[in-house]
């Protein structure tokens, strides 16, 4: 009987805790006043659970079905104080908690006939999180077909949902990590995606991979609640907001194997953009339109016990809201003003990281590895925020600020 049933059980989690020191001076009326504020963020996600899944083959099918169920804990801490100079102080403290449960059944099947591959699926989700139950399906399906010995054309459609929503800063590009589950009054992130793609083997040593996509969002969300640094999680359902998205582009893979060297290249040329009526009528550039996205990856084998691995990464700069005007009211009041969400791009990302794998096998049949690796090898400082001020003439000057320089890391591994 060619079938079998594997189960896994299975805990994974995540924390950040991040704090920020602020103190601005201020000359009023021949007397200076001084106000210090500190900020604090604090995320933890853990999910438990399971996954069971059968599988069968026929003659001309392969069916994969199974159940997975997995439990969420979501726990946030928001800190903001004020000192003055007169020793007044103002705080803040903040604690949010959700339990949240996702069950999933799903099935897939596989059929080969000949040239021609076709696989189905189909996923059912019940998330329930905050007394509220959200029960969506999930369709994909794939099709490849071989028109020569080394070339295979392919399509592909997939329906995704996505329950957990990522609290960032509007202004900053830096990994907050605070996750909040849909709720109530949040519902989850819809998206379709088409892909259509060519694959060729060129040379025994070498092979590319060439597709166009084309990706629609629904209830893609945009947190614009920022009164601080770090984003406020007080009341963080207000400040997030629905909105459409779509993003399509071309994606190449070129990847080449030969004895000891293996090296590929990936490039990604494409287009992101939201719409949010809420914020701006029009749509307008994401976060992350990167219109350049280039990995090159390689690998070594100098001997059996050691081998060495790098890879460059690059994608154009991130995008931020940044104010463009300042506008001086009658009563002497300022407002800044804006011409659309994301309206200035970071400068270009890139960085090199390489190691050393030095491995060996013990005396006991156990596999040792010692790893030396550098992140952001040749330390080049990749902007994370930018930041606007403007001179008496309301002429406006942006900085950029950047944060981690080159890291080094030796590991240890024994697999048994």
């Amino acid at each position: 009987d060619d079938s079998n049933v594997s189960t896994i059980i299975y805990h994974s989690g995540s924390r950040s805790d991040l704090s920020s020191l602020k103190t601005d001076n201020e000359l009023k009326n021949e007397q200076l006043s001084t106000e210090s504020g500190i900020e604090s963020i604090k995320g933890n996600v853990k999910v438990t659970g399971f996954r069971s899944i059968y599988n069968k083959e026929l003659i001309h099918n392969k069916i994969s079905s199974g159940i997975e169920c997995q439990l969420y804990h979501f726990t946030a801490q928001n800190i903001i104080s004020r000192i003055n100079s007169y020793s007044d102080t103002l705080m803040t403290d903040v604690f949010t908690r959700y339990t949240s449960v996702l069950t999933s059944a799903f099935v897939e099947d596989c059929f080969s006939y000949g040239p021609l591959r076709l696989e189905t699926g189909l996923r059912i989700d019940i998330f329930h999180s905050d007394n509220r139950m959200f029960i969506n399906p999930q369709p994909r399906i794939s099709t490849s077909c071989r028109i020569k010995d080394k070339t295979i054309i392919k399509a592909s459609y997939e329906s995704i949902r996505q329950y957990l929503h990522h609290i960032s800063s509007l202004y900053l590009d830096i990994p907050t990590n605070i996750w909040m589950p849909s709720v109530a009054t949040i519902k989850p992130t819809e998206s379709r995606q088409v892909v259509l793609g060519l694959f060729s083997q060129l040379s025994p040593c070498l092979h590319m991979d060439l597709s166009a996509f084309y990706k629609t969002t629904d209830n893609c969300k945009i947190y614009v609640n920022n009164a601080f640094l770090f984003p406020d999680i007080s009341n963080w359902e207000t400040g997030l907001f629905n909105g459409e998205g779509r993003a399509y582009g071309s994606e190449l893979s070129l990847c080449y194997s030969s004895g000891k060297i293996h090296a590929a290249l990936y490039y990604t040329l494409s287009w992101n953009e939201r719409k949010f009526v809420e914020l701006y009528p029009y749509w307008f550039k994401d976060r992350f339109d990167n219109r350049h996205k280039i990995t090159l990856t390689g690998e070594m084998q100098i001997n059996k016990n050691i081998n060495i691995n790098a890879c460059w990464t690059f994608h154009s700069g991130n995008r931020i809201t940044v104010p463009e005007h300042i506008v001086t009211r009658p009563d002497n009041t300022t407002e800044l003003l804006f011409s659309e969400p994301y309206n200035a791009k970071i400068p270009d990302y890139h960085r090199l990281d390489i190691s050393c794998n030095f491995s060996k096998t013990t005396r006991n049949g156990n596999l040792r590895i010692w790893c030396i690796s550098l992140y952001n090898a040749y330390c080049h400082l990749n902007p994370i925020m930018m930041r606007t001020t403007f001179d008496n003439n309301n002429k406006a000057t942006a900085s950029v600020y950047s944060l981690i320089p080159i890291i080094p890391s030796v590991s240890y591994s024994l697999i048994f």
